[in-house]
């Protein structure tokens, strides 16, 4: 979708299945494609630089070799890694010294934490818990 609401304007963007469409729809002389008077436009301007996408999106060819059922094997495997350090975190800190079980803080006050097992635990499950939460 290029246009959102009318037909006059409002561009508000376009899905990537479009893209494919820019080779597919053709003008009224049956050989002419969108991409084609899109290159032609950008050259005839000399904007050939606007044309080099791969400059803009570097990242894009290595991803689309992605399988995206690896990502999800990926982000699963961190959200059980992120439960198991949470579980040790919970077990050091019923196990941590001193007449009441002091809950660890992302920021610690005073000094660095007793044990530094903890304070890796805690940070680990700080940092990856915000992904967890979003997946789940």
């Amino acid at each position: 979708i290029m246009n959102e609401g009318t037909r006059g304007g409002r561009a508000a963007g376009f899905k990537f299945d479009s893209l494919l469409k820019l080779t597919q729809t053709k003008s009224t002389d049956g050989t002419t494609t969108v991409l084609d008077y899109l290159v032609t436009l950008y050259v005839g301007k000399d904007q050939r630089e606007t044309l080099n996408l791969m400059a803009d999106f570097p990242s894009v060819q290595t991803a689309s070799r992605m399988l995206l059922s690896d990502l999800v094997s990926e982000v699963d495997s961190i959200k059980q890694s992120l439960e198991q350090c949470k579980m040790e975190l919970k077990d050091l800190e019923r196990d941590s010294e001193g007449p009441k079980p002091k809950k660890f803080k992302s920021k610690p006050k005073g000094g660095p934490v007793a044990d530094p097992r903890a304070a890796l635990l805690q940070s680990l499950a700080g940092g990856i818990g915000n992904l967890g939460s979003k997946n789940s």
